[in-house]
């Protein structure tokens, strides 16, 4: 996904990623849960993150999917 797409997802959309499991690569849709924060330099302190976006996922707490796992957003 490009990153000007990836800009405007917001919590509550729905994003269709790529889920690596132990046999072979398949499609999954899941609810974004929200953006952890970036804290690599002093001029984007707590900024939201441009690379992952939390999602749940096959009954974990919180799942990191990175920006070029994501296929599309799902109207």
């Amino acid at each position: 996904m490009e990153i000007e797409d990836f800009k405007k997802l917001a919590v509550g959309d729905r994003i269709e990623f790529r889920s690596p499991t132990r046999h072979n690569t398949r499609k999954a849709i899941r609810k974004i849960t929200g953006f952890p924060k970036t804290y690599k330099d002093v001029s984007t302190w707590g900024d939201r993150s441009t690379e992952v976006v939390n999602v749940r996922f096959e009954g974990t707490p919180v799942f990191y999917v990175h920006r070029h796992e994501v296929i599309r957003r799902v109207l």
